[in-house]
């Protein structure tokens, strides 16, 4: 992990910011299960190794139990203790547990956080952690800003380079770079170097690859200098900026959605948050060190008019021959539009599903359906929790 100016050593004293977290834990909720688990526990544990294996076992767990509950396509890979061990040591220079010798307690911030868990905050706790990824990490704030310079609506574009790009360019790398380069400069404002993207291509030697192995590279070769581009040496690689991605878009400061641009499949990454409102809808604040973070988060009664013109809109452009659209397009497309968060969205869709039962049907498609971390279901908690694939917009 990069140093920087400010942070919090192994005894919990301020001493230094380090640039980021380890890029291992994507999911702020791998924290919240080892908090708990020492919370159960009175408050202190001894790191032994029977004790690291526990918070091993109840992160997997964790895992299973959200595959199973939107019946993921794929299920996330097994954690094992080095991973364990990012977590603890970001807890600890967290402020949230304090370690001394082989033993780590929580401290009065860990017991509130704790508290937080244990009622099911989750609005409160991602603030909490918002606060604390701005205050102890320096990469967060300068990506947030950045983002938010990039032009509305397309924002941070990544391209995906995919079979049918290969076979509309008949499989030359460098009209492919060159096209995907032109569109990302037309959309978001920044300037690439044509002859460093053909020198890339050349040292990659990426048109001497086997056809799969050939996008594979190209797509690597694309994602560095389309991020480190776009982000101007804050982020340099897919890597990094797709943990940072998943940080922000956990805590509600940023979202991303599949889409085309010009016939190129993109992720569009855009800012839900800002120094300043980002909309007229309700914003919650978040404090931190260098300012006050605003994070759009509309009420429903205030949003409900334009939720639902937008919903019939996106429908019509997404629904199939049977009449019904994918949740997850759909949730894509409005989020981006109002900027808010999935969570809001599916929250939006249930109140008008409660409030005009007439209004959505909805499915579930068979096991062809691809569904992962970023597209999950619909879900419906009643008397029988219903998961769903798909709406369909009865117009009236």
């Amino acid at each position: 992990m990069g140093l920087g100016y400010k942070g919090f050593s192994d005894s919990g004293e301020i001493s230094y910011i380090m640039k980021m977290p380890s890029g291992s834990i994507h999911d702020i909720r791998y924290l919240y299960t080892i908090i708990d688990a020492i919370n159960q526990r009175e408050g202190r544990v001894d790191l032994s190794d029977r004790m690291m294996d526990l918070f091993r076992r109840l992160i997997n767990d964790y895992n299973s139990a959200k595959a199973s509950s939107y019946a993921l396509t794929f299920r996330p890979r097994d954690v094992n203790l080095e991973v364990v061990k990012d977590a603890v040591t970001e807890i600890v220079t967290l402020g949230i547990v304090s370690k001394e010798d082989n033993t780590i307690a929580l401290t009065e911030l860990g017991k509130n956080i704790a508290s937080l868990i244990k009622s099911g905050e989750g609005v409160e706790l991602r603030r909490l952690f918002a606060k604390l990824m701005l205050d102890t990490y320096s990469i967060f704030y300068p990506f947030l800003l950045q983002l938010s310079k990039l032009p509305d609506p397309y924002y941070a574009i990544t391209p995906i380079i995919t079979s049918g790009l290969f076979e509309r360019f008949g499989g030359d790398s460098k009209r492919i770079v060159h096209y995907v380069i032109q569109t990302i400069e037309k959309h978001t404002g920044v300037s690439f170097e044509e002859s460093l993207l053909a020198q890339a291509v050349d040292y990659a030697a990426i048109d001497q690859l086997k056809r799969t192995d050939k996008s594979s590279k190209l797509q690597s070769v694309t994602e560095k200098i389309v991020t480190t581009g776009l982000f101007q040496g804050i982020i340099t690689n897919r890597r990094t900026f797709d943990f940072v991605r998943s940080r922000t878009t956990f805590l509600e400061l940023t979202n991303y959605g599949s889409f085309d641009v010009e016939g190129l499949t993109c992720e569009v990454t855009y800012p839900i948050s800002g120094t300043r409102p980002v909309s007229s809808f309700n914003q919650d604040k978040v404090d931190f060190d260098k300012g006050t973070l605003y994070i759009n988060q509309p009420n429903y009664p205030e949003v409900a008019s334009e939720f639902k013109a937008l919903l019939t809109h996106a429908y019509k452009t997404e629904k199939d021959e049977f009449g019904y659209a994918q949740v997850a397009s759909i949730r894509d497309v409005i989020c981006r539009k109002l900027k808010i968060s999935d969570s809001s969205f599916d929250s939006f869709l249930r109140k008008l599903h409660t409030e005009q039962p007439g209004v959505l049907s909805f499915s579930l498609r068979g096991a062809g359906e691809r569904i992962t971390e970023k597209r999950v279901p619909l879900v419906l908690e009643g008397p029988i929790r219903e998961i769903y694939t798909l709406v369909m917009v009865n117009e009236k």
